[in-house]
């Protein structure tokens, strides 16, 4: 039962590492620079879309900043998917980061609506399980154990691995995060002898023998 219960304590603290691993806040941003007058606003949602995932967002007309891509990065992307905008990639400091950050300067960029949306609706879905994971059949526990991942990666997806200071707080994600780790041990549990029923061995205790490193 030791190395039962180890598993499961396992699987939360892999959620609680995920909301830890965000990088550090830093004053080294990367900008992108262009003539918004020359393109559509297609091709702006489209370049603003794009650079998006790698955490750049939009300072001014025809400025989109990111504190977590490289220069490289940005020039890489640009290429191959805008070969024919060649917009400025140049490197900024911020040297009053910390300053910036509590004045609340990067609130609105860094909102992220629809994305806090979608943690908000993903809490109030799988909040009514807290406390409730044991009563569940088998079966029932494992679908619920996988939909709760699922439905957690298809918003974290979507959301630019930027550091934790620059999100409004409270951040929805937070929240999201933790009752995922609160209920992941419990349906685990709750879901073991579905998936003893399913491999036919003795699960979890028998895992790590099947995949070794």
């Amino acid at each position: 039962m030791a190395i039962v219960a180890a598993c499961f304590r396992a699987t939360a603290a892999c959620f609680r590492a995920k909301v830890a691993g965000r990088p550090a806040l830093g004053g080294d941003w990367t900008l992108v620079l262009f003539d918004g007058t020359r393109l559509s606003p297609r091709e702006r949602d489209r370049l603003a879309r794009h650079l998006g995932w790698h955490g750049f967002v939009p300072f001014e007309r025809g400025v989109l900043a990111s504190p977590i891509c490289s220069t490289e990065t940005a020039r890489h992307v640009l290429d191959a998917a805008f070969p024919e905008i060649r917009p400025a990639v140049a490197r900024a400091e911020f040297g009053d980061i910390a300053d910036l950050v509590r004045d609340e300067f990067f609130s609105a960029a860094f909102a992220f609506d629809g994305i806090g949306e979608a943690y908000r609706s993903y809490v109030d879905s799988y909040r009514e399980f807290r406390g409730a994971c044991e009563g569940l059949r088998p079966v029932d526990a494992y679908c619920t154990r996988t939909m709760l991942i699922h439905d957690l990666r298809r918003i974290t997806l979507r959301t630019p691995p930027v550091p934790r200071e620059l999100l409004p707080t409270p951040w929805p994600g937070d929240d999201a995060y933790a009752l995922a780790g609160a209920l992941y041990p419990s349906l685990c549990a709750a879901s073991a002898a579905q998936l003893e029923d399913v491999l036919e061995i003795d699960y979890p205790t028998q895992m790590a023998d099947r995949f070794p490193g």
